[in-house]
């Protein structure tokens, strides 16, 4: 079973790879608490489709398996598992559960 440490170096990995694509000056820090999305967000709405794409790629390529983060993305609300990088770990270990 993938745990959460695991999923969080997942989602770093991704931001490495979306940051590599952007100005310095737009750059996300690494850290559990960087806002993904909503209100001072640090991705864009194409940044964070990139980052969408990244995150999946790297839970399919280390633990096979396929997830789809899109439908969460569209959901704008506070239960949004874009808020942070630690919602979207949490988020994405409960799908990993689901499937077990």
């Amino acid at each position: 079973m993938t745990g959460k440490a695991d999923v969080m170096q997942m989602i770093l990995s991704a931001i490495d790879v979306v940051n590599e694509q952007l100005p310095l000056e737009r750059r996300i820090p690494k850290s559990p608490t960087t806002r993904l999305s909503g209100e001072d967000a640090g991705l864009d709405s194409l940044a964070l489709v990139n980052f969408i794409v990244a995150v999946e790629e790297r839970v399919a390529e280390q633990i096979g398996v396929e997830i789809s983060l899109a439908d969460a993305a569209a959901e704008l609300d506070a239960d949004n598992p874009f808020h942070s990088v630690e919602a979207l770990s949490d988020y994405i270990v409960k799908l990993l559960e689901a499937r077990a």
